[in-house]
């Protein structure tokens, strides 16, 4: 690790209102140009080929299963940056990698879980796990544009699914 280096985690859990399905949640997680273009932050994605095996050899992306893109976002009080980024299903949703510029890297997982209600019933959550790794300078402000930009993706989500079918399924 660069002395300029350094590591960050974030962690969220969030209820999926009653009203959707979890099969139907997984199901749109694993549409990536839906789940990509509900980003508020990108403005336009490409998938391509990866050359480089290297980029998919990391404990949460399997190679033989990924799909990759170019993705280009537009921060607020930089301008517009492009990324590779590939993403992988799983069972319980995916799993996917990001290599950007200046060196930073991000892993996230999103998966679909069942939890035990307090009053005994059961209840499902879409938690998401990220590792971020980069310039410490950067970081506090690449974690913040994360959280806020995935925070709105998975509101649209919501709304998308509940509104498809008028209860979520």
């Amino acid at each position: 690790m660069a002395w300029a280096e350094t590591t960050r985690n974030l962690r969220s859990t969030h209820p999926i209102p009653a009203p959707i399905d979890p099969q139907t949640l997984i199901s749109a997680l694993h549409d990536h140009d839906r789940i990509i273009h509900l980003n508020p932050l990108v403005t336009d994605s490409t998938r391509i080929t990866l050359t480089d095996d290297s980029f998919l050899a990391t404990e949460t992306t399997d190679p033989t299963n990924a799909t990759a893109f170019r993705i280009s976002d537009k921060i607020p009080w930089y301008g517009t940056i492009s990324y590779t980024a590939a993403i992988t299903k799983t069972a319980e949703g995916t799993d996917s990698i990001v290599n950007a510029p200046m060196g930073l890297k991000v892993w996230t997982k999103m998966r679909v879980r069942k939890a035990d209600g307090e009053d005994g019933g059961a209840q499902w959550l879409l938690e998401e796990g990220t590792v971020f790794r980069g310039n410490w300078l950067l970081m506090s402000f690449t974690v913040a544009n994360y959280e806020s930009s995935h925070n709105e993706m998975r509101e649209k989500l919501f709304k998308q699914l509940m509104d498809e079918d008028g209860n979520g399924k």
